[in-house]
């Protein structure tokens, strides 16, 4: 696999991503409180999964997101990038297509980064069960 087909797969992933949490929020939607954040929120991911998958192949953004947060080219993100996709415009409807790819970028880099260090990185040496 290429990394133009890696990369390209990742694309479609996302976007088939950012749609099943879309669908989760329609379904937060009716069985929850009929809080019309969620259908907003849902509608907004729609969306942007349309705008993920009509991105040209050569962004930037998507070719690190295959290879930060992509597993055989499936799209996979990390805690942080999913907390933050399932929160898009549900509380502030202010964030751009392009704005929220970029900050999702720099969590999924975050998530990438982090390797389950959940006792932070200042350990002495010889410490760390992660390593």
């Amino acid at each position: 696999m290429t990394d133009r087909d890696r990369q390209g797969s990742i694309q479609i992933s996302m976007a088939r991503h950012l749609r099943s949490v879309a669908d989760w929020r329609r379904w937060r939607y009716e069985d929850y409180n009929r809080d019309e954040r969620n259908l907003r929120c849902a509608g907004a991911l729609d969306d942007f999964a349309t705008y993920v998958a009509r991105l040209p192949e050569e962004d930037a953004r998507l070719q690190r997101l295959a290879v930060i947060a992509g597993y055989d080219g499936e799209f996979q993100p990390g805690q942080q990038t999913n907390y933050a996709i399932g929160q898009f415009h549900f509380y502030n409807q202010d964030a751009t297509f392009d704005g929220f790819l970029d900050h999702l970028l720099e969590l999924a880099e975050d998530d990438f980064t982090e390797h389950g260090r959940f006792g932070g990185t200042n350990l002495p040496p010889g410490d760390d069960p992660w390593s």
